[in-house]
């Protein structure tokens, strides 16, 4: 009962709905909510008695993120969360400012009790729109926050979650992701890491980008939402380095 459980926010699929709201409200939303789908059981196949306890399980930590000692080392937020894997989640996203992130695509799990039993933020996917490749919302922007994108676009009908700008209230909690990030930055997100590791996956994709743009020839043509129109190839992966 206590784990194996897999929740996302994201768009409704699959012609099934959302199967919980959190009872806290987006910051600068209107009438907006947050809304939880199980992933893994499924909708039809989990137990109630599963569904019941994973959204008390969430909606406990939420009250907890929200409530006046939330940043108890012992009772607070951290009893509930894998912290870790919430400043690995927001490093990547944030790196590439992906303007899904936060808010749509997004996964976290939770094990039983048993093996640790905290939540746990990923798998992270869908980045199609990230690294400057939407020209809404501030997404090509390479200034600002993408957790900010409820100031930025909030008549969005998909909006973030209170949890990353109350996490960012932690003096705590911000030491460990600027420790978190300075660490990355000498290693794998070294900016000439970031940039050999694009040269070196552009040899490599340089005879399939040919079959795959005379298949569908979309290079120097506005394919929803580019913000950058490259005329070819080279151009292309130029943006993506000068954009990083």
């Amino acid at each position: 009962l206590t784990g194996g459980y897999i929740i996302k926010i994201d768009k409704p699929t699959g012609g099934l709905g959302y199967d919980w709201s959190s009872q806290i409200q987006p910051l600068n939303a209107g009438s907006q909510l947050i809304n939880y789908a199980f992933h893994y059981p499924k909708q039809d196949e989990i137990l109630p008695a599963q569904a019941a306890y994973i959204e008390n399980h969430v909606t406990d930590f939420e009250t907890n993120l929200n409530g006046p000692n939330f940043k108890d080392l012992t009772t607070g937020y951290r009893s509930f969360i894998d912290v870790p894997s919430f400043i690995d989640f927001f490093i990547i996203n944030e790196l590439n400012k992906n303007v899904d992130g936060f808010r749509l695509s997004t996964y976290f799990y939770k094990d039983k009790d048993s093996k640790g039993g905290k939540m746990i933020m990923g798998p992270i996917w869908d980045f199609n729109l990230a690294f400057g490749n939407a020209n809404y919302c501030d997404g090509s922007l390479t200034n600002g926050w993408a957790t900010d994108f409820n100031y930025v676009c909030p008549n969005d009908p998909w909006l973030i979650p209170f949890w990353w700008d109350r996490l960012s209230q932690d003096s705590s909690y911000n030491n460990q992701l600027k420790c978190r990030w300075e660490n990355l930055r000498l290693t794998k997100l070294h900016l000439d890491t970031l940039l050999n590791y694009i040269d070196t996956l552009a040899v490599y994709l340089n005879e399939s980008q040919q079959r795959n743009f005379q298949r569908w020839p979309v290079l120097g043509t506005y394919v929803w939402p580019n913000d950058f129109i490259g005329t070819d190839y080279t151009s292309e992966v130029n943006y993506l380095k000068s954009w990083i």
